[in-house]
């Protein structure tokens, strides 16, 4: 028997090949759709029940309801009806359904930790503020003055640049060297949960206000520069405290290593231990130093008072000085991871 032609071997070859390839596409392609498709539901999870402050304002809070609901009570109020629906890896497509704006749609896009959003509205040419999310208990993390003695005194990247350091200073003086140098000043304060206010306070600019969202753990912030049109670019924290506090927030210790004092210091600021809230003592912390963390009373009693931790290299636990400067803290490991 004679031996195929080469031609039809080589045809019978490559409709081998070709299949395979095929088959190796739909199977990569449903792989990749399934992939999407869990992190769809993944985000949609993570944001289901979450209130936002829509375009930063404290008193145009925003649901992203369980099942999809986009509840904003002065859109319902215009009788603007509309749903949400996760569109790609850290984006929402926020669709109205309503006969008004029938099928008009804005778009979310959040940041990495999903601790604020911006994007389009609904006339896709207006730029969505900066929009914090609201801590679980929907109330704001730390009070206005709270907030001004956590910010005063503090220096960050501005846009990210590492040539332009701004600094919050305590007098409420927003120093920024560049604007300086073309006559420009400006004073800072707080205006709601997370967000700073700047106003331009010299002739050329005067009146024109930029505003500052930060972070949950205030590591960074965005916002809105001085024509309201362009978008803060992310700018971190200078000082060396700053990592040290992105480290410890969120952490328990125990307070002069007593097991039934667990201290919190929380993410926004806060330092909560439930003997000094029992004794109406409210207080904040900060990295001072790249192991070192000042903790300041911020209510009437013992107001201004100062306390000092000092860290382990490993962070597993930490001294210092107390609230009266001449006690020392015991030892206070850390609990859990």
């Amino acid at each position: 028997m004679n031996a195929p032609h080469l031609s039809i071997r080589v045809s019978a070859m490559t409709r081998l090949v070709v299949c395979l390839l095929v088959s190796a596409g739909i199977w990569v392609g449903e792989a990749t759709a399934a992939g999407n498709a869990s992190d769809a539901r993944e985000l949609t999870k993570a944001l289901e029940g979450t209130k936002w402050l829509w375009h930063g304002k404290e008193d145009r809070v925003l649901e992203l309801r369980k099942g999809g609901k986009f509840d904003l009570d002065d859109w319902a109020q215009q009788g603007i009806s509309a749903e949400w629906k996760v569109t790609g890896p850290k984006e929402v497509t926020v669709t109205v359904v309503s006969q008004k704006f029938r099928d008009l749609t804005a778009t979310l896009v959040f940041d990495d930790g999903l601790n604020s959003f911006t994007g389009h509205d609904l006339d896709k040419k207006r730029v969505i503020t900066p929009s914090p999310r609201l801590g679980k208990n929907g109330q704001g993390g730390l009070a206005q003055a709270e907030l001004t003695k956590l910010l005063g005194g503090t220096q960050w990247h501005w846009h990210g640049k590492p040539d332009r350091v701004l600094e919050l200073r305590k007098d409420g003086t927003f120093q920024l060297d560049d604007w300086a140098q073309q006559g420009i000043t400006a004073t800072w304060r707080v205006t709601g949960q997370r967000e700073v206010t700047v106003t331009v306070t010299s002739q050329k600019f005067k009146n024109l206000t930029a505003t500052l969202i930060f972070t949950e753990d205030f590591s960074a912030f965005t916002g809105t520069d001085l024509d309201k049109n362009r978008i803060i670019a992310v700018s971190p924290r200078v000082d060396a405290g700053a990592i040290l506090a992105l480290n410890l927030g969120g952490t328990r210790w125990l307070w002069h290593g007593k097991q039934d004092r667990v201290l919190h210091l929380r993410s926004d600021g806060r330092f909560e231990l439930d003997d000094w809230a029992q004794q109406g003592i409210t207080a904040i912390w900060q990295g001072t130093g790249p192991r070192e963390v000042t903790v300041t009373v911020t209510s009437q009693k013992f107001r201004d008072l100062t306390a000092t931790l000092i860290f382990d290299d490993a962070l597993t636990s930490f001294t210092g000085t107390d609230l009266d400067k001449n006690r020392q803290i015991v030892r206070s490991p850390r609990v859990g991871n």
